[in-house]
């Protein structure tokens, strides 16, 4: 029995909804489940990836002098059997790090230190908020509604140029 890929798999799948027929659901289980996380020290926002891991979507925003983010994103990584997390990593314009990346580096080892087990990847993060703000815009969002989602749709921005770079995330080496 050979294991196959979530693209030859997809003619099984129908709708918008991608509905997975009985028979193969035993073939997805390969497909790694990934969170998005735009870290912030006020806000974090948090993605998670679909079951075919290949598209974001908002899972929640996380106020960090209401819950600790790192507890937090631990009990999302076991409820949801989350294998690999993808951080936003700023990065200055012309690609250096600044004191932002050192925050989030700061995070992320926290997160490593929690999660040893878990696979850590970094992503560019340039533009993600501006990209997201203007999508929520465009959906009818004006800046003073979308300050309590804006994290999320980050952290989807994220995880979403992640798993477009990375083809359907499955497993890197």
């Amino acid at each position: 029995f050979k294991q196959k890929t979530a693209y030859e798999i997809m003619p099984s799948l129908v709708g918008s909804e991608m509905c997975i027929r009985d028979s193969c659901y035993h073939q997805l289980k390969a497909i790694v489940k990934v969170i998005g996380i735009d870290y912030g020290e006020v806000r974090v926002g948090v993605s998670c990836s679909d079951d075919l891991g290949m598209f974001a979507h908002p899972l929640e925003t996380i106020h960090v002098k209401k819950v600790d983010p790192i507890k937090k994103i631990i009990e999302i990584a076991e409820e949801k059997k989350i294998q690999t997390i993808v951080i936003g990593m700023p990065r200055n314009l012309d690609g250096s790090y600044g004191a932002a990346a050192k925050k989030v580096e700061k995070f992320l080892n926290q997160i490593r230190s929690a999660l040893p087990e878990m696979k850590i990847h970094t992503q560019d993060e340039r533009f993600t908020t501006t990209v997201a703000q203007r999508k929520l815009h465009d959906a009818g969002h004006s800046i003073k509604s979308s300050r309590q989602i804006i994290d999320e749709a980050a952290a989807v921005e994220i995880l979403q140029s992640f798993l477009d770079e990375n083809g359907k995330y499955q497993e890197l080496e």
